[in-house]
């Protein structure tokens, strides 16, 4: 019973699912976005290769991450739009 209901809602989905479009986001001409994410990481734990945690301390004791992103969009036409991005 619970499977008929199953292939009933899924073949109405199918039946009744309207046309979508996608396409891509653009920015107009001049346009411009930009994204700037920090992200820090630290631990004085690490993994050994069984997957057992243990001090971290052979390696200098606590390990510390500092990473920055940069994201961004420029709209140099209204039908293109340059994208980069770095860390």
């Amino acid at each position: 019973m619970h499977r008929f209901f199953c292939t009933l809602l899924f073949v109405a989905c199918l039946l009744f699912a309207g046309q979508s479009r996608a396409g891509a986001w653009l920015q107009s001409r001049g346009a411009s976005y930009l994204e700037v994410t920090a992200q820090y990481s630290s631990t004085d734990n690490r993994l050994d290769g069984n997957g057992n945690r243990e001090p971290a301390e052979p390696f200098g004791g606590t390990y510390r991450e500092r990473k920055l992103f940069f994201y961004g969009e420029y709209g140099a036409l209204d039908w293109l739009t340059l994208v980069g991005s770095f860390s």
